[in-house]
């Protein structure tokens, strides 16, 4: 992106995934990723959940787990373009 963002895109089922990205090229840059790992289910969105750059893990604001592959990367790429660091606490 533009913004100074690189994202990974792994899909292994419409179900199961892994969105990573990364903010900026400098050693301060952080990285965050959404995933469907069964490892949250206390959260509203489980099994998705965002994982913040300082370790906090809090519901996924952007994907749906019933929604299309391309509709998930298209609303995360509407969500990074906005917000790269998906309103993580400063």
């Amino acid at each position: 992106m533009r913004n100074g963002v690189t994202l990974t895109v792994r899909y292994a089922a419409s179900d199961a995934y892994s969105l990573r990205w990364r903010t900026g090229m400098t050693d301060d840059a952080a990285e965050l990723c959404i995933d469907t790992a069964p490892t949250h289910p206390h959260l509203t969105t489980a099994p998705n959940h965002l994982h913040y750059a300082d370790g906090a893990v809090v519901a996924d604001p952007v994907t749906r787990i019933d929604a299309s592959p391309e509709a998930n990367v298209s609303a995360l790429l509407v969500a990074l373009a906005s917000d790269p660091l998906l309103g993580a606490p400063a």
